[in-house]
């Protein structure tokens, strides 16, 4: 397997030093954002064609977007013209990409409800936010406190768990 990925590496190597040797380094480049925003390209057109397919039109609409712009950003590419708009595209791309990210990591919490507190959001009744905050900070007991306000013995139970108050966790179960 290592002598593969060496291998790989080293023809990927000397295919860039080609390149760079018969074409120039701004070449390398070109070819390098080309291909990375068709890819782009096809990966969301793909995307797109499936939730179209499924009648998702909200989602669609999301997707139309970025896929437009990557298009864009691959013409910009092949023909070397505009690069300030393509600097701008990778921008928003990367600033897209982290605030999916972060709002991947908490996808039921609204916007306000993540800079809120998990004793505000116990204050304010709303005890999902809070068993979730309280979970991040790694206090387990309040966070099944929290799980057994709402009902969720399971939920409940393996917070206790993790709180190492086992005795608790199995009296919810039974």
């Amino acid at each position: 397997m290592r002598a593969y990925v060496f291998g790989f590496i080293a023809i990927v190597l000397a295919v860039s030093e080609f390149i760079v040797w018969k074409f120039g380094f701004w070449m390398l480049v070109k070819l390098i954002l080309s291909l990375g925003f068709l890819g782009i390209t096809l990966m969301l057109g793909l995307f797109l064609a499936l939730t179209i397919y499924a009648e998702s039109w909200k989602y669609a609409l999301y997707l139309a977007i970025p896929t437009v712009l990557s298009g864009y950003a691959t013409y910009l590419c092949v023909t070397w013209q505009k690069l300030e708009i393509v600097v701008g595209i990778i921008a928003l791309f990367v600033l897209g990409l982290s605030w999916f990210v972060w709002y991947i990591s908490d996808p039921d919490l609204g916007l306000i409800d993540r800079f809120k507190s998990a004793e505000r959001h116990e204050r304010e009744g709303n005890y999902r936010a809070a068993a979730r905050k309280y979970e991040k900070k790694g206090d387990y007991k309040k966070a099944g406190e929290m799980y057994e306000k709402l009902g969720w013995l399971e939920s409940s139970a393996w917070a206790y768990e993790r709180a190492e108050e086992c005795g608790r966790g199995t009296r919810i179960t039974e």
